[in-house]
C-alpha cells in the first residue's frame, strides 16, 4: 500500500471536515442543516455509492478475492469484540464505562471514511468489499450494540429486529446480489448511482468537520485515560491486526482494504447510539472520542499502513 497517496487522501478529507466546520462557524450551516444533510447522506447518498461500486464494467474481481474479504470481515468484527472486551477489563473500568468502551472500540467510520479512502486507493469497483464490512457493522451494531449501549442505562431496552432494515443494510444486500448474480443494469441507472455516490464524499467529510464545530475539541483532548485510548483504539489494534492478517496468501488489495477498516476513527453511530440508550453523559463522552480520532486520523492511518 503506498502510504503517501494514503496520507495525501486524508489530508484531502480532512480538508473536505475543516471547510465543514468553518461552513458551521460562519453561520452557512445551522444545526437543523446539519441534521438534514446527514439524513440525507446515511439515507439516500451512502447507499448509492455502495451500489455504485458493483456497476463498474473494468470490474476483474475474482470470487476468491470475495471469499477472502468475507474471513477477514469476520477476522475484524471477531478481533475487536474480544479485545474490547480484554482492554476494559485490564482498566477495570465501571460497569457503563465498560460498556461505552467497548462500543467505541468495535464500531468504526467504516462507512463516511473507509469509502472514500478504499475508492481513492483501489477504484470504484472495489467499493463493493467495504459493503461486507457496512453489513457486518449494521448487524453486529443493531444486535450486540444495542446490548452494550443498553447496559449503560438503569431502563430496559427491547431488541427491535426491525432496525436492522436500514438504508445501509439494504444497500449492502442489494450490492451483493448484484455482484454475486451479475444482475444487469443499465447504462442511465448506472449513472445516476455513480452522481449520488460522488455527493456523499464531500458533505460527508463536511458534515464530519461540522460535528466537530459542535463540540469543546479542548475538553477532547484533556486527560490521560483518553491517550491511552487513543493508542489502543487507532494504533496497537490496527497495527497487531495488519501484522496478522499480512502473513495469509490473500489477495493484496484485500489486504489492503482491511488495513484501512481496521485504522477508522471511532464511528458516528456510536455517539448516537451511547445518546439513545446511555442518557448518563455517555453520548458527550463518545462525541470526545470520536472528535479527537478523528483529527488524528490523519496521521495515524497514513502510519498504520507503514506496517502493511
Amino acid at each position: 500500500m503506498d502510504s503517501l497517496i494514503l496520507l495525501q487522501q486524508m489530508l484531502v478529507l480532512c480538508a473536505m471536515m475543516a471547510i465543514g466546520l468553518a461552513a458551521f462557524k460562519a453561520k452557512i450551516l445551522n444545526q437543523g442543516g446539519y441534521q438534514n444533510i446527514a439524513s440525507m447522506i446515511v439515507k439516500i447518498l451512502n447507499p448509492f455509492i455502495i451500489v455504485s461500486g458493483v456497476l463498474s464494467k473494468k470490474s476483474d474481481i475474482s470470487g476468491e478475492a470475495v471469499w477472502q474479504n468475507l474471513i477477514l470481515v469476520f477476522v475484524l468484527y471477531g478481533m475487536l469484540t474480544a479485545v474490547s472486551y480484554l482492554y476494559v477489563k485490564i482498566r477495570r473500568f465501571p460497569k457503563r464505562e465498560q460498556r461505552m468502551y467497548q462500543l467505541m472500540l468495535i464500531f468504526s467510520n467504516v462507512g463516511f471514511m473507509g469509502i472514500p479512502l478504499v475508492r481513492a486507493m483501489y477504484g470504484n469497483e472495489y467499493v463493493i468489499f467495504v459493503a461486507f464490512y457496512i453489513l457486518g457493522y449494521n448487524v453486529l451494531a443493531y444486535t450486540y450494540g444495542i446490548y452494550l449501549a443498553s447496559g449503560m442505562s438503569d431502563r430496559a431496552v427491547k431488541f427491535d429486529i426491525r432496525k436492522l432494515l436500514n438504508p445501509g443494510t439494504i444497500a449492502s444486500v442489494t450490492a451483493i446480489l448484484i455482484f454475486a448474480f451479475k444482475i444487469p443494469v443499465s447504462a442511465p441507472v448506472a449513472s445516476l448511482c455513480e452522481y449520488m455516490g460522488n455527493a456523499a464524499i464531500p458533505l460527508s467529510m463536511m458534515m464530519i468537520g461540522v460535528s466537530l464545530a459542535r463540540l469543546d475539541l479542548k475538553r477532547a483532548f484533556q486527560g490521560a485515560e483518553n491517550y491511552i485510548f487513543l493508542m489502543v483504539k487507532m494504533l496497537a489494534i490496527p497495527i497487531l491486526a495488519v501484522l496478522i492478517v499480512r502473513q495469509l496468501p490473500f489477495n493484496t488489495r484485500i489486504l489492503g482494504i482491511f488495513c484501512i477498516t481496521a485504522s477508522m476513527p471511532v464511528g458516528g453511530m456510536v455517539g448516537m447510539m451511547a445518546e439513545e440508550y446511555g442518557g448518563n453523559g455517555e453520548g458527550e463522552e463518545c462525541n470526545k472520542a470520536i472528535a479527537m480520532t478523528t483529527i488524528l486520523s490523519a496521521v495515524t492511518v497514513p502510519l498504520v499502513s507503514l506496517f502493511f
